[in-house]
């Protein structure tokens, strides 16, 4: 089945023939979707980015004992029997520390700050206190070699701060890009989503030369006619791979694998400019193609819980589903607020999404399914 018009006059429509499953599409593109070149980024300018591999803390953090509250830093055998009742006499001066602080040489515990009092005899000490006791020992933060950052993990603001604690200036990280082709509403809404991925993009004008297109992305993200006139010059006769996805909403959404312009194979994603359909093209195609080119192993949060009512759904299509979270007498559930052809209002409402597989009819009421926050 063709569901394209006007295949004769048109490069990119006429690359396409029958409706392949989303799953298939998507396995089909994965070998052209390899993970792009590490790049050597201070840890502070890597926040949002994919690291490209391990990192490892190169020594003991801390390098010596610290205080775990605010208070003095005794000798633990200088408290030995020490009560209100009944008080000892320090040995070895105390002295006042704050949390964090580093422990002074010959104090081995830290009491609470009306634990010591100075008398013009000495100070007294009122608690005992264990050796170690108030403080946290060296490498009890970070052993050497212990892991900070996983390969394909998101370098997130505490994990880079993490970095400087350990005294690790820089890491690995992989910068894919995504160039958008088309009108520039809803092509700024993936750029915002995309660099939540931590993918840099590039946003084209209509009417963008041929040249200023080459190699700019890994990946491009051609939107509605304008898109599609964008891509005629990019994309070039060799289609080495094409796919029109059955997936809804967007029947038009399309990809496909060709080596244009640019050196190098391109992955190409084309939908309508409705913001459904690139809604679903964002999160069906556009995200996995780009995860895959950061080498991100991200888990997005999911729930499992029951249907308020059926979702139904045409067996070898891939239906998107937007779901709210609604309490209920027997507790919470995912309310389906759309078909197959989500609107507008439910989009905004929505709390989770759900693909139907396809080879799925659909979700009795009731029925328990596993649905991804948005």
């Amino acid at each position: 089945m063709n569901i394209f018009p006007d295949s004769s006059k048109s490069l990119v429509w006429s690359k396409f023939g029958r409706l392949t499953s989303l799953p298939d599409a998507l396995a089909a593109l994965a070998p052209f979707c390899r993970p792009v070149a590490p790049v050597l980024s201070p840890a502070e300018a890597a926040i949002g980015r994919i690291a490209s591999e391990a990192v490892y803390a190169l020594e003991p953090s801390p390098l010596f004992p610290v205080a775990l509250r605010d208070g003095w830093a005794v000798a633990a055998r200088d408290t030995i029997g020490a009560s209100s009742a009944a008080p000892c006499y320090a040995s070895v001066a105390p002295v006042r520390i704050a949390f964090g602080g580093e422990a002074p040489p010959n104090s081995d515990a830290v009491l609470p700050p009306n634990s010591v009092e100075a008398t013009p005899s000495g100070a007294e000490i009122f608690e005992t206190a264990a050796p170690g006791d108030g403080l946290r020992p060296p490498g009890s933060d970070f052993s050497a070699g212990e892991l900070i950052i996983a390969e394909g993990a998101v370098v997130r603001p505490d994990r880079a701060e993490f970095l400087r604690l350990a005294r690790i200036g820089s890491l690995n990280i992989r910068c894919p890009r995504v160039g958008i082709l088309g009108p520039a509403g809803c092509g700024s809404w993936i750029a915002s989503m995309a660099r939540r991925e931590g993918v840099d993009c590039v946003v084209f004008p209509s009417g963008v030369r041929q040249e200023e297109l080459s190699s700019a992305a890994d990946l491009f993200v051609a939107l509605g006619e304008a898109g599609r006139l964008a891509l005629e010059r990019l994309a070039g006769p060799e289609t080495i791979s094409s796919y029109a996805v059955a997936l809804r909403p967007g029947q038009t959404i399309c990809g496909f694998v060709s080596r244009g312009v640019a050196a190098n194979a391109a992955v190409f994603i084309l939908t309508s400019e409705r913001f459904e359909c690139v809604f679903a093209a964002w999160l069906l195609l556009v995200r996995p193609c780009l995860r895959k080119f950061a080498g991100s192993k991200a888990r997005d949060p999911c729930q499992s819980l029951p249907l308020t009512r059926k979702i139904a759904s045409n067996p070898g299509w891939s239906d998107l589903v937007v779901l709210r979270r609604s309490l209920t007498e027997g507790g919470e559930a995912w309310e389906p607020l759309s078909g197959a052809e989500p609107g507008w209002s439910a989009i905004a409402r929505a709390d989770a999404w759900l693909a139907v597989d396809p080879n799925c009819e659909g979700y009795a009421s009731g029925q328990t399914i596993l649905a991804e926050f948005l």
